[in-house]
């Protein structure tokens, strides 16, 4: 029994290494996923229906019946150019991601984050904490300007 509790533990220890460590997209900081922040976005492509013709040909040749479907939808069809929404989910450490935030969408997470923060650690360890998320988000607008 102890062995299978110690066997137990190596594993989950092993699991919160490697699987639960994600990479900030923008400054490519590792850290665990609790402290990352998950963004979608959303990547549209275009593309030439005279690609996928030929595409759809030579599947329609070797027999491939989605191909066929593509090859009729192309000779009845209307558009010429289609689009593809793919969503993309980024990790985003927490400085990258209040830099990502618009104004308005910042006002709005510093409240919230703010509350937590009071029931979780106190009014004098959440102000402390609000004034370096400012002063990221500050640091951020005055490089754009």
């Amino acid at each position: 029994m102890e062995k299978f509790v110690a066997f137990a533990q190596r594993s989950k220890a092993r699991f919160r290494s490697c699987c639960n460590r994600r990479t900030c997209r923008h400054c490519g900081v590792k850290g665990q996923r609790d402290d990352m922040r998950r963004v979608t976005v959303i990547r549209e492509t275009r593309h030439h229906h005279a690609v996928r013709f030929l595409l759809n040909l030579r599947g329609l040749l070797l027999g491939n019946k989605p191909s066929k479907q593509g090859f009729i939808k192309y000779l009845f069809g209307h558009r010429f150019m289609a689009l593809d929404r793919k969503k993309e989910p980024r990790w985003l450490c927490f400085n990258c991601f209040i830099q990502v935030l618009t104004p308005k969408e910042y006002a709005q997470f510093r409240d919230a984050y703010y509350e937590d923060l009071v029931v979780e650690d106190g009014q004098q360890k959440a102000t402390q904490s609000l004034a370096s998320m400012d002063a990221v988000f500050d640091a951020r607008e005055e490089a754009t300007q």
